[in-house]
């Protein structure tokens, strides 16, 4: 049975998962003996959660091992918080796919207003001390249409779930944050996102702030050098991810920010890299596939930067 979670529904693991409650510390929060993976601030809080927690809960049946168990997780909500927390720590990288994608298919007003979705499939990858960055890979992408006739082993995708409530009206009232707290003028709308796990029950929904281009129109055909370069920066991005490369958004020039995870007094901070040229060029040449455009690294970042 495939377990569908909302993204912004996952609970907070330092704060109740019934109440919100966030003033108590890690240690004062009972934690869920089933899954681990939701904490409480009471008992009370507990019993009254569990109508609504048991379906992403540990299998009562110490038969049936799901696929979030095969997986190494405790539970599908522990697969499902892995997920979240994997893709906010690639959160830039993410963001240049989404972008790229969004302007080689029509540009972000033709994209939201012909209700597309991009889809990310997932392969989770062996654990390495937990770290955030290495949990899982791409091993495909699509931006796809609400109706979208994918064949009948396609049918009941769940991505289609994205159109209906309570999902449209939770992307609604972002958006609608984000114009209030987002003075970027840019800012278009929000595109509706599924994070599918391969072999597992659970099915992730998010969504990606889209700004529009700020020196050229949105809506015009991309030139093909500019299309080529678009393609090898969603596989350049894709490809850093699965080595567990964290890119951050340049605080000045064209170049991102390279770096990586690691564990200090229990919490996973970023480090820089010292040679990020460097790594991203082994990361690119990594790939077997070659590249469409035959831009270097920094000119293919500096015409993401200028379009």
């Amino acid at each position: 049975m495939t377990t569908t979670i909302e993204w912004v529904g996952l609970p907070d693991v330092l704060g109740c998962g019934w109440c919100q409650r966030s003033d108590l510390s890690k240690q004062q929060l009972k934690q869920c003996g089933g899954c681990g993976a939701v904490r409480y601030c009471s008992k009370a809080c507990q019993r009254t959660a569990w109508p609504y927690h048991k379906s992403t809960c540990r299998s009562n049946s110490s038969e049936t091992v799901t696929g979030a168990e095969q997986a190494g997780y405790t539970a599908p909500l522990s697969l499902a918080n892995a997920v979240k927390l994997w893709a906010n720590t690639h959160e830039d990288a993410f963001s240049t796919v989404v972008h790229t994608i969004v302007r080689s298919r029509g540009g972000v007003d033709w994209v939201l207003s012909n209700e597309r979705c991009i889809v990310f499939y997932l392969r989770p990858l062996a654990h390495y001390a937990d770290n955030p960055a290495t949990a899982f890979e791409v091993t495909s992408l699509m931006l796809v249409s609400r109706d979208a006739d994918l064949g009948d082993e396609h049918a009941d995708e769940p991505f289609r779930d994205l159109w209906e409530e309570p999902l449209r009206a939770s992307r609604a009232q972002d958006a609608a944050q984000i114009v209030r707290t987002d003075p970027n003028p840019r800012f278009a709308g929000l595109l509706p996102a599924t994070f599918m796990v391969a072999d597992t029950e659970v099915v992730l929904h998010s969504h990606y702030a889209l700004y529009r281009p700020e020196d050229h129109d949105d809506g015009a055909p991309l030139p093909e050098r500019v299309e080529a370069a678009f393609y090898d920066l969603q596989r350049l991005c894709v490809r850093a991810i699965a080595v567990g490369l964290v890119l951050r958004n340049p605080t000045d020039g064209s170049f991102p920010q390279v770096g990586y995870m690691l564990q200090e007094r229990k919490k996973w901070v970023w480090k820089p890299m010292k040679n990020p040229l460097g790594l991203m060029a082994m990361t690119q040449d990594a790939d077997d596939r070659p590249r469409r455009s035959k831009l270097s690294l920094r000119e293919l970042w500096k015409l993401w930067r200028q379009w």
